[in-house]
This record gives structure tokens, sequence and C-alpha cells, in this order.
């Protein structure tokens, strides 16, 4: 019998500030955390139109890390 665990750690400094940069390049948008803690991106979407939505992954970006998405094209542009 195989039993494994696994934990995240998260130390927190003493006066956390995130600092989270959104900078879209072509059909990609590049997140970047400047900030000295980490920052956890959940329940996002992005959406091609109206109603024609799709839920981004879940992403914890690190301090000085960066994390990028690939944008859904409109179909009529």
């Amino acid at each position: 019998m195989l039993v494994g665990y696994e934990a995240l750690v998260i130390l927190r400094p003493q006066n956390p500030h995130p600092d989270l940069i959104a900078k879209r390049v072509g059909n990609t948008i590049e997140f970047t955390n400047k900030g000295n803690t980490n920052v956890l991106l959940q329940s996002g979407q992005q959406c091609e139109s109206a109603g024609h939505c799709k839920e981004l992954t879940i992403s914890r970006i690190y301090a000085g890390q960066s994390w990028s998405v690939t944008c859904l094209m409109a179909k009529h542009r």
C-alpha cells in the first residue's frame, strides 16, 4: 500500500503587497506579479462574445513570476 501527501506551505511577508499587472500582446495576456506575495487567480473567465465564455485555469503566481493565457479570438471582427 502506498500513501502520499502533498502540502503547500506559504510564509507570507509581514506586510504582504500583491501587485498584479496584466499585459496583452497579440492574442496572449500575460499576468505578472510584481508584489512581494503570491496571487491566486481563480473563478476567471474569458468571453469570445456574450454567452460564449470559457473558464480560466486556476493559477497561483508567486512574487516575481508570470503566467500567460492565449485569448479567445472573436469570430466576427
